[in-house]
């Protein structure tokens, strides 16, 4: 409790020493330094135990209260008086003094730091930025979904080298989970952004994460890959499948930075793009597919196309209300991605994987890549391919003992007979 004001509210850290303290006179006692000063300042209320920051140069009425728990810690300071009294009555007497002096007192000192320990201080080591930006609790959620993403890799990774069937669909998750595992930690560790002034003024500048994208102009075409390497599709449909997902998420990326209401513009870009995936996803591979005499992946292929195709619907709606409209903030943006990266992600690749696990090289000779035996079930292909070989010389060379001789050349001498 602070010995100066009574009855304060907030502790703040010094941006000088990293310590905290109630006020900057406790600062003035227990250090031999100057207060450095400064107007970005960050609080730890005392009621909540949550820590915010504020920008002291552009302060307003509602600043006054922690946006956690709505604590008003700009009141009325109280601080001890010593006065002549009887006995027995109490020397700290009530001074009130304006909410100026406690707004002075802040102004005066510090970027803030909890007293209160913390195990996630990365909005401290790296401070957002502008207007809406994520709180302690999205970056909590994005650690989250880090561990995961984390644990995801982990495990098909142990899966990947443990099994004796066939592995080559492993590699595939193993990629998706190393990126978004990456992705995650940025955006967690509140990095991997850049600051843009938003189209509407509720917010006039925004957090944007460009590191998220970067995550699905990566993933997302392998995402597609991984099923349509079950179908015998041509090798350009495939890739202009793959590069509509690339279009689609690079349009969402320029949509989100562009400030001005030309945004909208690139939003229906990329809608065209995942409308394109739809179509060939549900319709046109499926068709073509049906026309092979047996195609064993057909029921595991459309659960999978209409579950990705319907996960995909979702983002676009997230993005019109985050990074487009300007209408959630940043931290319910993070929960909304979230959710739907863990479904598009760890989700569906564990149950691809377990989709696959069964088949061996025989049921997958159908499909794009996965039919070449490799020795994961110990058969050994070098001496099976070898033998075929050795059997075709041995006839070659009973043959050539029952053929007659060949003719001579022109310009060579027959050989006479004895």
């Amino acid at each position: 409790m602070c010995k100066h004001i009574l009855n304060s509210q907030v502790s703040i850290r010094a941006p000088c020493c990293k310590q905290w303290f109630d006020c900057a006179e406790c600062h003035a006692e227990t250090q031999d330094h100057q207060l450095t000063k400064t107007t970005e300042m960050a609080f730890a209320c005392k009621r909540c135990k949550k820590v915010f920051r504020k920008d002291m140069s552009n302060y307003e009425e509602s600043d006054e209260y922690c946006p956690h728990c709505d604590n008003h810690y700009v009141i009325e300071a109280k601080t001890p008086q010593a006065v002549v009294g009887v006995e027995g009555e109490d020397a700290r007497v009530d001074a009130r003094q304006t909410a100026s002096l406690l707004y002075c007192l802040i102004v005066s000192a510090m970027a803030i730091h909890p007293v209160y320990p913390r195990d996630n201080d990365a909005l401290d080591t790296n401070p957002p930025a502008g207007d809406a930006h994520i709180t302690t609790h999205a970056s909590d959620w994005l650690w989250a979904v880090f561990a995961i993403m984390l644990v995801s890799w982990l495990i098909i990774l142990g899966w990947t080298y443990s099994t004796r069937k066939t592995r080559v669909f492993h590699y595939i998750p193993l990629i998706v989970l190393s990126v978004a595992t990456v992705a995650y930690f940025s955006m967690a560790s509140d990095l991997g952004w850049t600051l843009i002034r938003s189209e509407f003024d509720s917010h006039p500048t925004r957090q944007i994460w460009y590191v998220r994208y970067i995550q699905w102009f990566i993933n997302a075409p392998l995402l597609l890959f991984a099923m349509l390497s079950f179908t015998q599709a041509a090798t350009a449909q495939i890739l202009t499948i793959l590069f509509f997902s690339w279009f689609l998420v690079v349009n969402g990326l320029i949509g989100a930075l562009v400030t001005s209401s030309y945004k909208w513009a690139y939003f229906v870009f990329g809608l065209f793009g995942l409308f394109f995936i739809w179509v060939q996803m549900l319709g046109v591979i499926p068709w073509q597919s049906n026309q092979l005499p047996h195609w064993t992946f057909k029921p595991g292929f459309l659960i999978g196309a209409a579950y990705i195709s319907f996960m995909w619907m979702l983002y676009p709606i997230c993005w019109g209300l985050s990074e487009g409209s300007n209408t959630i903030s940043p931290t319910s943006e993070m929960v909304f991605y979230g959710i739907l990266d863990i479904l598009s992600g760890p989700v569906f690749l564990f149950g691809f994987i377990a989709y696959v696990m069964p088949f061996g090289p025989q049921q997958l000779q159908d499909t794009a890549f996965g039919g070449t035996n490799r020795g994961e079930e110990g058969v050994p292909v070098v001496q099976q391919q070898k033998a075929p070989a050795a059997n075709a010389g041995g006839n070659a060379r009973a043959a050539g003992a029952d053929a007659p001789p060949a003719a001579p050349t022109s310009g060579q001498p027959a050989l006479q007979s004895a």
